[in-house]
């Protein structure tokens, strides 16, 4: 597993936040809209992705909460891409960006478990759309046992 482990950056770059999210595709649940670029040149696998996570001053007022939202959804999307369940699938995904849209008064108030399945759903509604729109040889079993194995 550890020659297909994939490398994550961080996004930089003024530039960089709206280009990507504009042009990659949306997906969006109760708590946060992603945006993913995907890696549609199937012959060479991608072994970095590029992820971006942001929460505006608006959201949460206090630096505190939203640095702590930050954190959880970071380490999220690095336990998610990196999961075995996601291993033959996450070389589809070129750039990430999540925007979180609802937070707690305190930092406290909120755990890696709040935020990991919110997280989890929107990289499952990329996979099947991505199934879906580049017909990539999968079956739809392979897509549903990682529904439910995070």
């Amino acid at each position: 597993m550890a020659e297909n482990k994939i490398k994550l950056k961080s996004l930089k770059g003024f530039n960089a936040f709206p280009k990507a999210f504009r042009s990659g595709k949306k997906f969006g649940n109760n708590v946060s809209i992603a945006s993913f670029c995907f890696n549609i040149n199937n012959e060479e696998p991608n072994t970095l992705v590029s992820f971006g996570v942001s929460i505006s001053k608006k959201t949460a007022k206090r630096a505190v909460v939203r640095n702590r939202i930050k954190r959880l959804l970071r380490e999220s999307i690095r336990q998610i891409i990196n999961s075995p369940e996601l291993s033959d699938k996450s070389e589809i995904f070129k750039i990430v960006i999540i925007n979180w849209k609802i937070a707690p008064q305190k930092a406290g108030m909120i755990s890696l478990d709040d935020v990991k399945p919110k997280v989890k759903d929107l990289f499952n509604q990329a996979i099947k759309y991505y199934c879906r729109k580049y017909k990539e040889a999968s079956n739809e079993s392979n897509i549903d046992s990682f529904d439910q194995s995070l």
